[in-house]
């Protein structure tokens, strides 16, 4: 019975993998299309701007439009589809949305299959599943919070790079193309993406906008905050991006200072909490019968509530000791 279950489930997985790289396909098509007309857009909207009143209705409808999207795309999924996408991006997990959701539903397959042969219990398989289908939120959110962190460190050197380069003489982009040669992954294959897009025509501010997307750091805000202030005022390109630079240091080492003076405390928290977990698999170990009475049914409660406050306990300590700079 296990066996035709999940034979079942698999080859449901084709026809899956197949509809989700349609839909992924198709909206790869609409993102090309909209990028090519972008001149052509902005040319309209060119034109408009003489006109007060043509202007005015056609933002109501874009208006009205947009809201019916977002609707539309809660309603069929491909609002979490987009936000999936994006988490993969920024954890820069090279598959494909569909690839990923596939693998996900082989390991929810597996997972129950194997609590049912195991335990023999629906339940027990349920649990499992859930589980199998939340397993990957800690590894993205690892990935995505080790590549920030590589970015970020490597976002000053390279902003040194590239204000050589227009002492130099060069371009922004030039510069950029450099400094990409001489700089080591992520920030390499951001800036490469930018350059990329920046050739097939998109503005540099908006390349820089999906670059923030991908990697949503707070340095990296400063910088396009930094470089759009520049496009729309003017001003020594070179000498903004050595300020920033700069100060992307002065963060890094304040942030590493915090992050040595509050060390303490989050161990503290670790030990305050797996502390009572320990004692309680010693003395089980020692004397088995010595937990019975709380199994029983305030014995139950009394643990819930213990394991309450615990969670709590450590959640506040680490809160406390979570520093922005």
């Amino acid at each position: 019975m296990i066996w035709i279950s999940l034979c079942g489930l698999l080859a449901a997985l084709g026809f899956l993998a197949l509809y989700f790289s349609k839909q992924e396909a198709d909206s790869d098509k609409v993102a090309l299309r909209d990028r090519l007309a972008f001149l052509s857009k902005s040319q309209e909207v060119k034109q408009n701007q003489d006109n007060p009143f043509s202007t005015k209705i056609p933002d109501e409808i874009k208006k009205t439009k947009e809201s019916s999207r977002r609707f539309w795309s809660y309603l069929t999924g491909e609002a979490a589809m987009l936000r999936l996408e994006k988490q993969l991006a920024q954890a820069d997990v090279p598959i494909r949305v569909s690839e990923f959701i596939l693998i996900r539903i082989v390991l929810v397959a597996l997972g129950a299959a194997g609590g049912l042969s195991i335990s023999n219990q629906w339940a027990v398989a349920g649990i499992v599943a859930v589980l199998m289908a939340f397993v990957h939120l800690p590894y993205i959110a690892f990935m995505r919070a080790n590549r920030i962190n590589k970015f970020t460190n490597q976002l000053a050197d390279f902003l040194s790079l590239i204000c050589n380069s227009l002492r130099a003489g060069q371009t922004f982009l030039q510069g950029v193309d450099l400094a990409c040669r001489e700089s080591p992954a992520p920030i390499s294959t951001e800036f490469k993406q930018l350059m990329r897009e920046t050739n097939l025509g998109l503005p540099i501010e908006e390349s820089f906008q999906n670059m923030y997307i991908r990697v949503p750091s707070e340095d990296l805000k400063i910088v396009l905050s930094a470089f759009n202030i520049q496009r729309q005022v003017g001003g020594n390109l070179a000498e903004i991006l050595d300020q920033v630079s700069k100060t992307i240091r002065e963060r890094i080492k304040i942030q590493g200072q915090i992050k040595v003076l509050t060390t303490q405390g989050k161990m503290s928290g670790a030990v305050v909490g797996l502390m009572p977990v320990a004692l309680v698999v010693i003395i089980s170990v020692v004397s088995p019968g010595y937990m019975n009475p709380f199994l029983t049914g305030y014995g139950k409660i009394m643990m819930g509530a213990t394991l309450f406050w615990q969670v709590l306990g450590c959640f506040a300590i680490y809160k406390i000791c979570d520093i922005d700079v």
